[in-house]
């Protein structure tokens, strides 16, 4: 039985979903695309939806930890499943030529009564080789009853190995939207759109999802859409120019941590506790998501925008402040 529908927050175009399907029917499926196409949030809002209800999800995101710590991380969450087989896996060590064959036999022996789904995000900043190798293995037919898919930025100099098993491949060309998918993406948000306007969005956006966002946030506020293709000038009209300047020093502030707590950003303001409508804003913003343990991530374009204003629009002294109290603060 799949849980109950909710309203949609978030559009994905039919096409995407038709791919996306393929977590719940393979083995393995691999999500490759740069920044900026919503791959993580694809992955949960599809499991939001469609996920059965006697089958469990797990995540591991990788914040670029030593191998060993991030091979721990990965065996915590296979321990949710089969503690004896975590353990196991954790004795074995990070996959290698060695311990390849040893790893997926433990992997093929889990034990539980239904199927689970294990995500790895971020998977560039821990991939090699062996991975590779090792989800190869996964992928192959009978190995195992659950789910992996891995959610990954493409590399220039690396490519993943043909799989003699049954793996999904999902990369970028499935997150653009074409013009009946811009359409119905601004339907869902009550904004119909004239033939005119679909046409002035889509050559602006060309079917970017994080471009269509902007556009979206900016006509709501104005009723009208921008004529751009930078995403820094979206950021400012859509974003930037309607926060307060106390919500603009929050989150330039927290700009400097990629990952934080409402307690570190307190820490890098200096106060106890945030404002009010700071806290509001750290829920809503877009490029800014709220993670199961309650802590956020911010998106690099979000970030990378921020720091360019903290550069260009803080005295020295201000940002060499803030830059060591982020050090006391990932200390």
């Amino acid at each position: 039985m799949k849980r109950q529908k909710r309203k949609p927050l978030f559009y994905f175009s039919s096409r995407l979903k038709k791919q996306l399907s393929h977590i719940l029917s393979d083995p393995v499926t691999i999500i490759e695309a740069p920044s900026g196409f919503g791959k993580t949030t694809a992955v949960r809002e599809y499991l939001k939806q469609e996920l059965p209800e006697q089958m469990r999800q797990y995540w591991y995101t990788s914040f670029g930890e030593p191998p060993v710590k991030a091979w721990e991380n990965i065996c915590g969450l296979f321990s949710r499943l089969d503690r004896k087989a975590g353990e196991r896996l954790r004795r074995i060590g990070p996959p290698c030529e060695g311990s390849l064959t040893e790893i997926a036999a433990c992997l093929s022996e889990f034990r539980s009564p239904d199927p689970a789904v294990f995500v790895i995000d971020n998977y560039h900043l821990i991939r090699n080789e062996s991975y590779d190798r090792l989800l190869n293995e996964l992928a192959l037919p009978k190995m195992h009853s659950h789910h992996f898919v891995v959610i990954t930025q493409p590399e220039a100099e690396r490519r993943f190995p043909e799989s003699g098993g049954k793996a999904c491949r999902i990369d970028n060309t499935w997150f653009y939207f074409n013009r009946e998918d811009t359409a119905a993406y601004f339907r869902t948000f009550g904004v119909r759109l004239s033939l005119e306007e679909l046409d002035n969005v889509y050559q602006s956006t060309e079917g970017w999802i994080s471009a269509l966002q902007l556009q979206r946030i900016s006509y709501l506020e104005t009723r009208e859409f921008k004529v751009a293709t930078d995403i820094g000038w979206l950021l400012e009209t859509a974003v930037w120019n309607n926060l307060s300047a106390e919500e603009r020093t929050v989150l330039v502030s927290a700009s400097a941590l990629k990952h934080f707590s409402t307690g570190q950003v307190c820490a890098m303001l200096g106060t106890e506790k945030l404002p009010d409508s700071a806290g509001k804003l750290l829920d809503r913003l877009c490029f800014l998501s709220r993670e199961p343990d309650g802590t956020y991530t911010m998106h690099d374009i979000l970030r990378n925008y921020l720091i360019g204003k903290l550069e260009q629009e803080h005295p020295e002294e201000f940002r060499k402040k803030l830059w060591n109290r982020a050090g006391t603060v990932l200390a």
